[in-house]
């Protein structure tokens, strides 16, 4: 089932969003992140993520077109429980080239990155 956009709302409002049919184009604040308690006491909960809820035993799928160019730019999903748990996952761009990126936040975040090479210069 595709749910509308109109069905989310945002944890902080983007610079712009402008829906166009089934698409949504996006510009987020720069420096804009989520962390929370890092093992370094980082915290971070200046998101532009949309967020709508969703039913159990239900899956997100989400297509992007993206030009990452600065260090940490990304863009991916966000599932929000609360303040405390939540994981945001998708690509991000670091150290260079595109990585496939995870944070999994159960009272503290923890990040994990993987090299997407290949993805360097492609849509999605």
């Amino acid at each position: 089932m595709d749910l509308p956009w109109s069905a989310g709302s945002w944890t902080h409002a983007p610079v712009s969003a402008a829906q166009d049919d089934h698409h949504l184009c996006v510009t987020a604040v720069e420096g804009s992140d989520a962390w929370r308690t890092t093992s370094y006491g980082l915290v971070h909960d200046s998101k532009r993520a949309l967020i709508a809820p969703f039913a159990l035993d239900s899956a997100m799928e989400v297509e992007f077109t993206a030009s990452f160019a600065h260090q940490f730019d990304q863009a991916g999903i966000f599932i929000h429980v609360s303040h405390e748990r939540w994981v945001k996952a998708g690509v991000e761009f670091a150290d260079g080239r595109p990585q496939i990126g995870a944070v999994v936040t159960d009272g503290l975040s923890d990040w994990s990155l993987a090299p997407a090479p290949d993805w360097a210069g492609n849509a999605s």
